[in-house]
């Protein structure tokens, strides 16, 4: 992606000044400038693959049993409490480990 085209993204939801500060705390224009002297542009597009995230898996009944007997059983109490919260609060992974 062209820097220009970055930096444009970001200033479509952040404020200029926030844009800067991002745009030179993240070293990017002195990447840029190193990547420009460098590196010899490539001839052909690199295409990315394409990403099907719609499939879900759901525990069946037997399946969530087993789960909490682990969790019940297991010496990782802290472990199984954040499964549970996660789970009973339906919280993604993140959300139940950035709890304090």
């Amino acid at each position: 992606m062209d820097t220009d085209r970055i930096r444009s993204k970001l200033s479509k939801t952040l404020s200029p000044q926030t844009v800067k500060q991002l745009w030179h705390c993240s070293g990017i224009p002195s990447i840029m400038v190193l990547a420009r002297r460098h590196i010899q542009p490539l001839h052909f597009k690199i295409a990315m693959p394409l990403v099907d995230n719609t499939v879900t898996e759901d525990f069946n009944r037997q399946q969530i049993k087993r789960l909490l007997e682990v969790l019940e059983t297991t010496r990782h109490r802290q472990v199984a409490d954040i499964i549970k919260i996660a789970s009973f609060s339906s919280m993604g992974r993140m959300e139940a480990l950035s709890l304090r």
